[in-house]
């Protein structure tokens, strides 16, 4: 689901995407990345449909990796895949639309607190990418999730939200990589 963007927002969506990709699927949506070098001379049209196909592909029955961006200051959910919605527990991509970690509705609403604060510290640090194994409480079940996070950044360098990507990890493979990450 799309929320309402502008160009620059469009286009940022898309640089913080190419940054989670590269750092923890990079071989997610070839052929996506490979028009990325295109991006600064698309209009808004354009650029919203390279989000869209994005989540289309994204969206496939075949595909296990979630994707989300949230805006500031108040960190709302403006766009996401199946996956992603399904995972919250909310019922339609319009209702999850505006909503943030800490809402009611959202699965992992206790753990919001947590989530707001690794944002914040991505939108501060406003360049790389945060690389979190996690549990997170979902509708139905409680499960592993390795998560990449990035801030979205205005071509001018204003960080105005995060893009993350995550995936559901059993727990061996969630060891393996907090192993990893010390």
């Amino acid at each position: 689901m799309l929320g309402e963007h502008n160009k620059s927002e469009l286009f940022a969506v898309l640089v913080a995407w190419r940054a989670v990709r590269q750092a923890g699927w990079p071989q997610l949506a070839p052929s996506i990345a490979q028009r990325s070098g295109q991006w600064m001379r698309m209009d808004e049209a354009a650029l919203r449909a390279e989000v869209q196909a994005l989540l289309d592909e994204l969206s496939r029955p075949s595909e296990s990796v979630r994707l989300f961006w949230k805006f500031a200051p108040e960190l709302e959910y403006r766009g996401f895949n199946r996956l992603f919605l399904r995972d919250s527990g909310v019922a339609t991509g319009a209702e999850l639309l505006g909503e943030t970690d800490i809402s009611p509705c959202v699965g992992w609403s206790r753990q919001g607190a947590k989530y707001r604060a690794d944002d914040m510290d991505v939108i501060a640090q406003a360049h790389g990418v945060k690389d979190i194994v996690e549990r997170q409480d979902q509708a139905d079940d409680t499960v592993w999730v390795h998560t990449v996070k990035s801030a979205i950044c205005l071509p001018g360098g204003e960080a105005i939200g995060i893009l993350g990507m995550y995936e559901v990890i059993d727990g061996a493979t969630a060891a393996r990589l907090q192993r990893r990450s010390r």
